[in-house]
């Protein structure tokens, strides 16, 4: 075989060789490679080799795409997921249609989320970009079709965590002259494990304190419970936001809460 016939370049023929005797004046070739170009020399052979006579042929394309087929899949995460794929170009059984899309699996999905990626392209090199959520589960299936057959493949990816999102309706449940409790709901989607949260407010000057993710409320479940004491100021300024595990960079702060700190009742 000197080259498949979906290698282009002249770096990808092949010389790989093979010599048949046979007696007869006809002969059959056996496991041949499909969609293949083959180059040969027939000769006489008595008691002197007779001249060699060149002949060309080629194989037919198979009817239905094998696994071998598939490209080979890198990816890597940034802010988007990138995919790269790779083809052998020596395994390719005839022409192919590619398709490759990327869904969206966790329970914060709904599952008609589909995406068809933006494409960059090279020869027998394709670059895949997609927008993600961090810390998602997403299932990458490719499809491979010829002469109206197909087969899929898919892969499972769970994307790394990225920063977390702004944490939810923060609220003041109660307060005094020296002190405000707060509560408030992590940040949904989930883009990572929480490792902690940090309250930033103004009292005369500003001051961080941090709180632990397994502060839950008593009463509202679900949510983070923290209160602040030892107030001096009578106006309060405050902003949480959420740090993930693994990740630098802290989620965004939530909008400011103004506060006055005189006593006011609990709400349940």
């Amino acid at each position: 075989r000197t080259s498949s016939k979906a290698c282009f370049s002249a770096e990808q023929r092949e010389y790989q060789s093979n010599t048949v005797n046979v007696t007869n004046n006809s002969v059959l070739l056996n496991f041949l490679a499909p969609y293949s170009n083959y180059e040969g020399h027939i000769w006489a052979f008595t008691s002197h080799e007779g001249t060699r006579q060149p002949f060309r042929f080629e194989t037919m394309e198979t009817k239905v795409p094998t696994e071998p087929e598939f490209p080979i899949s890198t990816h890597y995460q940034t802010k988007k997921l990138n995919v790269n794929l790779h083809w052998n170009c020596s395994t390719l059984e005839g022409p192919i249609n590619f398709y490759m899309n990327l869904t969206c699996k966790s329970s914060w999905c709904t599952n008609d989320i589909v995406q068809t990626p933006r494409t960059f392209s090279s020869l027998l090199l394709l670059a895949y970009e997609f927008s993600i959520i961090g810390y998602t589960d997403y299932t990458l299936t490719m499809s491979l079709s010829r002469n109206q057959a197909e087969i899929i493949k898919d892969i499972h990816i769970r994307t790394l965590p990225t920063e977390p999102g702004i944490v939810r309706n923060v609220t003041i449940y109660t307060k005094n002259g020296t002190s405000v409790a707060l509560r408030w709901l992590p940040p949904y989607p989930p883009t990572g494990e929480i490792e902690h949260y940090v309250i930033k407010y103004h009292d005369s000057a500003y001051k961080h304190v941090t709180v632990n993710k397994t502060s839950e409320c008593k009463v509202w479940r679900g949510q983070i419970c923290y209160t602040l004491t030892d107030l001096k100021s009578p106006k309060i300024y405050i902003n949480v936001w959420a740090k993930n595990i693994n990740v630098s960079q802290n989620g965004a702060e939530s909008d400011p809460l103004r506060t006055e700190t005189k006593e006011e009742g609990k709400h349940y």
